[in-house]
């Protein structure tokens, strides 16, 4: 046991060392914004900031997994 040991305490030192790359610019991946896409694209603003301030009671599922807002 010996000496599988002494064979792992010198295979230590054959530590491989890595050198740190330069951090990447991040890409532009489109120069102008996207339009929006979806439905609540096409809401008008009022209804868009209802939706956004709609608060209700989501009451489904066990009592502890029930969402509560407030």
């Amino acid at each position: 046991m010996t000496g599988l040991m002494n064979k792992v305490l010198s295979f230590t030192g054959y530590k491989s060392q890595f050198q740190a790359k330069p951090v990447a610019e991040p890409e532009v991946l489109a120069e102008t914004p996207l339009p929006m896409v979806g439905l609540f694209s096409l809401l008008s603003d009022e209804q868009k900031s209802s939706a956004v301030d709609l608060r209700e009671e989501e009451g489904f599922g066990p009592e502890e997994y029930r969402r509560r807002h407030g």
